[in-house]
């Protein structure tokens, strides 16, 4: 059965007190940040302003100081929401940061269209100016979306109506996780619970009875709550259509890959890829029914072990010692831990571990090498972060993902069961070519290079 909150082990809890001693505490700054986006004139004063390079750093850092808080709001709500999504004054917090980003965003509304409406050459010699280096990533990016990016009044309305637009993933994460009816069925003659973490462990069960009762039994949930998921994915197709059209892209697709800054070229040649290297799938799973002596192969038989004595489970401390040791082999000086304070923390959401800020900081020391990142917060050699990469995801790393201040550049690595977050300051996108061979020869990488948090 799964565990109430209050049934989990300190140390398999994260420490939101890091984020913020007491609630209290975030109120005192949500409080400071309403009242620094209600100020007058405040972003207004740069209405119609940002003509020079000047007065467009004043307005980034302005943005940028007041963001920082509100990043530092929103993981700690969005956290304590995840704690447990059915307390309510968790879904309020949530709630709350939503309300004033909304109110961030229509108060900033006019900078993207002011900026936009400025010809191309002004907008490169913004991102030429080493003053807006920090800035040169986004600011060369609006010389792409000048087509797409509507008057000031439009734009207003938009962000006005983010939180209607974000309904759908609500309703939805409430359903899949506060009202799921999660199913129990009996492994060897006791109950268990078909949680969200525990349904992809009973997959791996070697008994096939076991495997078939958890994948018909999950899905039999699911479909109790067909209804109600069709009308929430259509409200969300809706929502796309709407946003695509008034943005003038060609097609839904056509936006989510300006918004990762990928051309749609990578979207159809990956299809392409995959489709004509599908025999070799078809291969794998004709070899792996005849190994597990089946007549015909069902999903609940695709991830379980085709060997004997194949299982691995690792507990927390020795998957810490293993990634530790690991990141060594990279010769990059010495990591300095606080081991014992590391492992004391553990993030566990839904069955998954989490490793929390003792990984945490020997990436960041690994990334704050010069020869990995420079000086300007480039990267510097490309090869020897995708090894790190691939090492990483060989040591079960799952994903790194990085939001430094106005612009993010996420690198997720396909793996085994953990996942580190670390925040990272990438600008430039050159090892994007460099990945893709990688990407699509092992599937062990997946690197997504160029997705930029716009304000």
């Amino acid at each position: 059965m799964a565990l109430e909150r209050e049934q989990v082990p300190a140390n398999r809890k994260w420490r939101t007190e890091d984020i913020f001693a007491t609630q209290e505490d975030w109120e005192a700054l949500y409080g400071k940040v309403e009242a620094a986006v209600a100020e007058k004139p405040g972003f207004a004063a740069y209405q119609g302003k940002l003509t020079d390079a000047a007065t467009v750093l004043e307005c980034m850092e302005k943005l940028n100081a007041i963001m920082l808080d509100v990043i530092r709001l929103d993981v700690y709500a969005f956290m304590r929401g995840d704690e447990d999504t059915r307390k309510s004054e968790f879904v309020a917090l949530k709630s709350r940061m939503s309300q004033l980003e909304m109110k961030l965003a229509a108060e900033t509304a006019f900078i993207t269209p002011e900026l936009t409406s400025l010809p191309a050459e002004t907008l490169e010699a913004f991102a030429a100016d080493p003053r807006l280096s920090d800035y040169d990533y986004t600011l060369r990016l609006l010389i792409k979306e000048k087509p797409h990016v509507l008057s000031q009044e439009t734009e207003e309305v938009l962000s006005q109506g983010a939180r209607v637009f974000d309904s759908s993933r609500q309703i939805f994460g409430m359903l899949d996780n506060a009202d799921f009816p999660f199913p129990t069925i009996k492994v060897d003659g006791k109950p268990v619970e078909v949680t969200h973490g525990a349904y992809g462990m009973l997959l791996q069960n070697p008994d096939r009875r076991v495997r078939k009762a958890a994948f018909q039994a999950y899905y039999k949930a699911y479909i109790g709550l067909i209804n109600t998921i069709t009308a929430t994915y259509v409200a969300n197709v809706d929502k796309d259509v709407f946003i695509a059209r008034a943005r003038k892209y060609d097609s839904c697709l056509a936006m989510a890959m300006a918004s990762e800054d990928v051309d749609i070229k990578v979207y159809h040649n990956l299809l392409k890829s995959v489709n004509k290297n599908l025999p070799l799938l078809h291969r794998y799973y004709r070899d792996r029914k005849k190994m597990l002596g089946y007549k015909s192969m069902h999903m609940y038989d695709v991830y379980t072990t085709v060997v004997e004595d194949a299982e691995i489970k690792v507990d927390y401390e020795e998957a810490f010692r293993i990634v530790k040791e690991g990141l060594h082999e990279f010769k990059l000086g010495e990591l300095r831990l606080a081991e014992q304070r590391a492992l004391e923390r553990v993030h566990v959401v839904r069955e998954q571990v989490f490793l929390d800020l003792g990984i945490v900081r020997v990436l960041q020391q690994v990334l704050d090498q010069q020869y990995l990142v420079d000086r300007a917060g480039n990267l510097g050699n490309k090869n020897l972060i995708i090894r790190l990469f691939l090492r990483l995801g060989a040591l079960g790393v799952v994903g790194m993902h990085g939001v430094p201040q106005l612009m993010c550049q996420r690198e997720n690595v396909a793996g085994g069961g953990l996942i580190v977050e670390q925040n990272i300051g990438v600008r430039q996108t050159e090892h994007a070519d460099a990945v893709s061979a990688a990407a699509l020869s092992g599937g062990l990488l997946h690197v997504n290079p160029a997705a930029a948090v716009r304000c």
